[in-house]
């Protein structure tokens, strides 16, 4: 409680008085200064030392904050390189074991080639990962290819002899770990675009018997390491540098400055603030203050970091090498506690000076009794005019809750006049609601017993009816008995406000509990906000993604032109709809709906993306499955329709044409006239049409009644000759050239012999039958080995050199009863693609430029467990 203007007050502008002689205005005055002046020095001096206080600690706060950063920096370094000795000598352990001569064989090779691959599959952050013999030739290297790992090719293999980690790797004695120092990766003599921090680890490899057999040097990313080292200085990553010993900026909030000693501007912070370079340079950490600002600054030794690997080797250079962390805080950042203290408490001092004012007031009212008949009114003008000019709602309620002041800016929130208010019950603005739930007389028995909070809020109306909000502070005012006089309110009109903190508040539990998900980017794509649907749908949580890209989403199964044509649509200010097939944290592929829509701000500058996504998974996998139960119907009427054609047809025709060849046979051999050529020959012919059509018969109980496969591990190479050996009279009499190649250390594969040989003697019939018109028939067979995410497979490539196929006939060649020959059923190709299908492989015919036809058959290695 406070002094507050006495009771008994009427109209502020009616309220007249007497005059009132100037040496008790005088005297007046002087006991006002003797109580106020000391009090508004006192409320000085304690502002001065809140001020003070409250600047230091907010710098302090800024200082420690960045000292923590740096410390959190140096161990995040450490943590870093002995997580990469311990995977460098994980692989050389594993590498060494499968290691038997001084050369690879292929098959080690092939081994050690698939075990680096699927390493670099697990650790994205290992941009190359190498194999390099004791001259510095590259034997394998594995490039990560942005989180898809491929072995280059052995034509695109390089030296690295006149490197100079190299050199370095090369001299260490076995068992060491080579690291080296920080700096950008060089590929063909120029420095890769866009850059790419990088560094270097190594170790000697042994094989079994402990003979030198190789190196293996890694390429750590260093923008893992930087990005874990600005995540760990998070809290003065706005000002934070990493500056090396030479000067150079590493990191800096000018991504321009960065890498100078390896680019073209060469631009270094030792340059820009060669003073202070002067001071970091002597000591290992320390804080101080320039003309430019305060620095912050600790030394990182990273190439001592891996201390729990005491045989890692460093060289000579790395030992001297060293980065500073340096947190530049500019004079505006200094100056800010400064404002904000204003900012914050200056309105509270003020208004504490007004208080003292009033009370000083109050109590030299009350010492000067005897003239408060005539100073009373004088007071009690200069209070309300006080509260006439303050730009807040005032109101005086005397304690029967009666309004006996309120200023013009309540008049004009509520569009009253002064004299339909004054005398008037506070209760006749409060809304009827209120009165009747009885918060009126709750608020005049707190009034009463001074109980009445010193902060309220509350809904008044005003003259046309209209709710307003007023955020109040009470304050109570006594007469000499120490009775409650009245209260007085200052209010601030707060309706617009909470109207938009409900309005938000609304629109924010909206988006947390949309059944769709909901996402908001920066113009540059990094998550800023996901809702708690994302995280269901997708099992990531919001920690996890915010500050990536969306692209941690992808399946790779979107074309990247895609991709492309959305950003450029929604960079343009346009919104971009369509479907998206993502994959989710724990490796299922899912389909949404997605809208992506651009937010501006008040200067029509895009600066947020909106994407709102419905999951559409089921409804695809419904289609889906729809779909293939639809193909399975058709193609089980179709199987039905063979069946009961292969039924008659063997019924009817296999007992007659039995007994013709059986006839023909007779004959053929009768001794008792011999027969003339014409005869023979006719019976030849005869023969070889029942045979014909015993083929046709065969063809169409073999693809009506499908055998279900009887899997084996075989050799494909072996099936493959053994097919091709059982056609060469066939090949011979057509004079057919065939080419066979097998890929070196082929997989065995499971399935069944029987079946795939009948696909392979099929597709390579239909290869002689194609070069049959040529004068030089070629036919060529791959078999090659192709691997995929899931599971290894095995490609089979026949390629021949006949007239070629029509592309408008490509895709219904597998077709039953289909054919483009005079004569044959179709059903050829229609139970090579059966064979596969049961094999869940693939199978492609297409023409080739030129001339000619390829059938391209994948077949996985383990049909079990592919996709």
């Amino acid at each position: 409680m406070g002094p507050r203007p006495p009771k008994g007050g009427g109209d502020a502008v009616t309220a007249m008085a007497d005059p009132i002689p100037s040496h008790h205005l005088a005297l007046s005055i002087r006991r006002l200064l003797l109580l106020f002046l000391p009090l508004a020095l006192a409320i000085y001096g304690m502002m001065q030392i809140h001020y003070w206080l409250y600047v230091d600690a907010e710098r302090s706060k800024l200082a420690e904050s960045q000292q923590l950063g740096a410390e959190l920096s140096r161990k995040v370094v450490a943590n870093n390189l002995n997580y990469m000795v311990s995977e460098i000598r994980f692989l050389a352990e594993h590498i060494q074991q499968r290691t038997h001569a001084g050369h690879l064989s292929p098959l080690e090779k092939q081994e050690i080639t698939l075990f680096l691959g699927n390493f670099s599959r697990h650790r994205t952050w290992f941009d190359q990962v190498r194999y390099l013999d004791l001259d510095g030739n590259e034997i394998i290297r594995i490039n990560q290819n942005k989180g898809n790992p491929q072995a280059v090719a052995e034509t695109a293999l390089q030296n690295k002899s006149d490197r100079y980690y190299f050199t370095k790797l090369a001299s260490l004695p076995p068992g060491q770990v080579y690291i080296s120092p920080l700096d950008l990766n060089i590929e063909g003599d120029q420095i890769e675009l866009p850059v790419k921090p990088t560094i270097r680890v190594g170790v000697r490899v042994l094989n079994a018997q402990g003979d030198k057999v190789g190196f293996l040097l890694a390429n750590y990313l260093g923008e893992q390491l930087i990005g874990d080292f600005e995540r760990a200085a998070s809290q003065i990553a706005n000002h934070m540098m990493l500056i090396n010993s030479q000067g150079y900026w590493l990191i800096s909030p000018d991504e321009g400055q960065n890498w100078g000693f390896m680019l073209d501007h060469s631009k270094r912070f030792s340059d820009s603030y060669p003073e202070e370079w002067a001071k970091i340079q002597v000591s290992s950490t320390g804080q101080f203050e320039s003309l430019n600002g305060l620095f912050s600054y600790i030394t990182v030794h990273p190439y001592h970091a891996p201390a729990r690997h005491p045989d890692v080797q460093l060289t000579t250079e790395a030992e001297t090498l060293y980065w500073k962390v340096v947190s530049f805080a500019p004079n505006p950042l200094l100056n800010a506690p400064r404002q904000q203290f204003l900012s914050n408490t200056g309105l509270i001092y003020l208004f504490s000076l007004f208080l003292a004012f009033l009370g000083s007031c109050i109590i030299t009212r009350a010492r000067q009794r005897n003239d408060a008949a005539q100073l009373e009114s004088l007071y009690e003008r200069s209070f309300r005019r006080v509260l006439e000019n303050i730009q807040l709602a005032a109101v005086i309620i005397n304690p029967r809750g009666e309004i006996s002041f309120c200023n013009d800016y309540f008049l004009k929130l509520t569009d009253y006049q002064r004299e339909e208010l004054m005398g008037k019950d506070w209760v006749n603005l409060l809304p009827n609601d209120e009165h009747r739930s009885g918060r009126y007389t709750n608020f005049l028995e707190a009034l009463r017993n001074r109980q009445l909070a010193e902060q309220t809020e509350s809904t008044l109306s005003t003259k046309q009816g209209q709710p307003l909000l007023l955020a109040w502070n009470n304050t109570y005012t006594f007469d000499a008995d120490d009775e409650i006089a009245n209260v007085t309110l200052l209010g601030r009109d707060v309706t617009e406000q909470r109207g938009i903190e409900n309005q938000l508040i609304k629109l924010s539990q909206a988006v947390e509990q949309s059944p769709n998900t909901v996402m908001i980017t920066n113009p540059r794509g990094q998550i800023e906000y996901v809702n708690p649907k994302f995280s269901r749908l997708t099992g990531y949580e919001p920690e996890e993604v915010l500050g990536q890209r969306p692209s941690l989403l992808k399946s790779g199964h979107t074309d990247p032109e895609e991709y492309q044509a959305l950003w450029q649509q929604i960079s343009q200010g346009k919104t971009w709809t369509g479907t998206l097939q993502n994959r989710k944290k724990n490796g299922d592929i899912y389909w949404e709906k997605t809208s992506i829509s651009p937010i501006y701000d008040n200067q029509a500058k895009i600066r947020h993306f909106l994407s709102l996504k419905e999951d559409i998974t089921d409804l695809i996998l419904l289609e889906q499955e729809v779909q293939r139960q639809n193909e399975e119907s058709h193609k089980n009427r179709e199987l039905a329709a063979v069946g009961q054609m292969a039924n008659m047809v063997a019924h009817d025709l296999r007992n007659p044409l039995s007994s013709i060849k059986m006839a023909l046979q007779i004959l053929s051999r009768a001794p008792l006239q011999p027969a003339t050529d014409e005869i023979k020959e006719l019976i030849g012919i005869s023969q070889e049409q029942i045979r014909y059509m015993e083929g046709i018969i065969s063809d169409l109980l073999s693809y009506s009644r499908p055998a279900k496969p009887k899997p084996e591990w075989l050799t494909l190479e072996k099936l493959m000759e053994t097919t091709v050996i059982g056609l060469q009279k066939q090949i011979q009499e057509q004079g057919v050239d065939v080419k066979e190649y097998y890929q070196k250390g082929l997989p065995t594969l499971l399935g069944d012999p029987v079946q795939l040989r009948q696909v392979f003697s099929n597709l390579i019939i239909n290869a002689i039958q194609a070069v049959e018109a040529q004068p030089d028939p070629k036919l060529a067979i791959s078999v090659t080995l192709l691997m995929t995410d899931s599971n290894p497979k095995i490609r089979v490539t026949l390629t021949d050199n006949g007239s070629g196929i029509d592309p408008c006939l490509s895709s219904k060649v597998f077709e039953p009863y289909f054919t483009s020959k005079a004569k044959g059923t179709g059903l050829g190709l229609a139970i090579v693609k059966q064979r596969v299908d049961l094999h869940r492989g693939s199978i492609v015919l297409c023409g080739m430029e030129g001339g000619g036809t390829q059938a391209t058959l994948i077949l996985p290695v383990n049909p079990e467990t592919s996709n």
